[in-house]
């Protein structure tokens, strides 16, 4: 058992170090890479993925670019508790190890699409338990399609909740990239700047020093989806536990505008969706590469259409039933917590509760009966300033539908409490 333990971890270490290390070796095996635009994608990885800089030996391969690039898989939900549980391929607050554990890879480069060279699929899982990490019971299968003489690559996610998991709710899906850009060949990740395309649904990373029309940029976009959640940050403030991770999954955490060159991170995410044990899920994403933003946004819309057409992949939609926190738009910052009486009041099945955070806290917000037991945790997580409302659909933490009755609802907000009651009535 200890040889075995010994040889995950090793395993692991191979994995982050590869990724992380920037590859300083040129790896001799050119196909381990397929070509995306003017840089090289690793074929393959277990929910950590990339490229790294090295020297070009491909004479055909004349736009080439030596970018560095990370991309990761996150997954985030809350389970039955009301627990927020992050499986991040960037690892956690404790460790730098990916959160994912491989399993197998195969390669197939006679791919029956059109102009597609080859699919490169891997499969991994959520399944091992060490510091900062608790399995969810995810499943994997990440299949990477490789093209001839395009700028982009496409990249589906298939990701199941084991039969024996618990059911999850509030799932999010989300695309980590960490990009550090290039500028006449000389790579620096401190005076990168990051700006959107196709309609701000795709974020992409540049050289703030390059000058004119041509101006290589990378960056991803979400498949089947016209407004993710994005969020973007600087390398040394990237979040980490898993609170802080959901958070941004959600799109609920502070971002502020990108106004300075810096060593940017960003985050694609999708959601709230719901897990069954046994369901599945599809997560499809494309990452582009191009010398200027006319042939970026082109790419993406030929990656739409290859998993539109060729994949047979839909418009994602959001079909959880859970509640969702959501920010007011209107009106200033709130200047003192509050607590606001639920509306309508009495309800049937459904209502809102709303709250105002001064400064940016961990809340909780629990739900109990008459006899002072709790029935549901509602929040539990770090929340930006602002003011939120969260609508409870009178279940409790098993989903099950609570019978008439007076209940009261209780926030707790770093010193701050305050409870009111509410009546359901059917």
């Amino acid at each position: 058992m200890k040889l075995k333990n010994l040889f995950m971890f090793l395993v692991f270490s191979c994995v982050l170090f590869t990724v992380r290390a920037g590859l300083s070796q040129s790896p001799t095996d050119e196909n381990t890479f397929s070509k995306v635009g003017g840089f090289k994608l690793i074929d393959g990885g277990y929910g950590i993925f990339g490229a790294a800089a090295h020297v070009n030996k491909d004479a055909t391969f004349t736009d080439y670019v030596p970018y560095y690039a990370n991309f990761a898989l996150w997954v985030g939900a809350t389970n039955a508790k009301g627990e927020v549980r992050v499986t991040a391929g960037t690892g956690n607050a404790i460790t730098s190890r990916p959160e994912w554990g491989p399993d197998a890879k195969t390669v197939n480069e006679n791919a029956s699409f059109q102009q597609v060279e080859k699919v490169v699929a891997t499969t991994y899982s959520d399944a091992a338990v060490f510091d900062g990490h608790q399995p969810m019971g995810l499943s994997v299968i990440q299949e990477q399609y490789g093209f001839v003489n395009t700028r982009f690559a496409v990249i589906a996610f298939t990701i199941s909740l084991n039969e024996n998991a618990e059911p999850l709710e509030n799932v999010y899906l989300g695309l980590f990239g960490d990009i550090d850009a290039t500028n006449n060949n000389e790579l620096s990740s401190t005076d990168d700047n990051i700006d959107f395309a196709a309609k701000g649904a795709a974020p992409f990373i540049y050289d703030s020093k390059v000058e004119g029309t041509e101006i290589p940029l990378l960056g991803a976009k979400i498949l089947g989806v016209n407004k993710p959640n994005i969020a973007w940050w600087q390398a040394e403030n990237a979040p980490k536990s898993d609170a802080e991770q959901y958070s941004y999954l959600t799109g609920r955490a502070a971002t502020q505008e990108p106004t300075q060159p810096g060593d940017y991170q960003f985050l694609l995410s999708f959601g709230p969706l719901s897990l069954s044990p046994g369901e599945t899920v599809q997560f499809p994403v494309a990452v582009a590469q191009a010398p200027q933003l006319s042939d970026f946004e082109d790419s993406l819309v030929d990656a739409e259409e290859f998993y539109l057409e060729e994949l047979g992949g839909a418009v994602l939609k959001k079909n959880t039933q859970r509640t969702e926190l959501q920010t007011e738009t209107s009106g200033s910052l709130p200047d003192i917590f509050s607590l606001e009486q639920n509306f309508p009041n009495p309800f049937n099945p459904d209502t809102q509760i709303q709250f105002a955070l001064p400064k940016a806290n961990h809340v909780q917000i629990r739900i109990y009966n008459t006899l002072g037991q709790v029935v549901r945790t509602l929040v539990d997580d770090h929340y930006p300033t602002g003011t939120f409302h969260v609508t409870w659909n009178s279940k409790n933490d098993a989903n099950q539908q609570l019978p008439s009755g007076v209940y009261f609802y209780h926030l707790q907000a770093g010193d701050f409490q305050a409870q009111r009651k509410l009546l359901l009535l059917k």
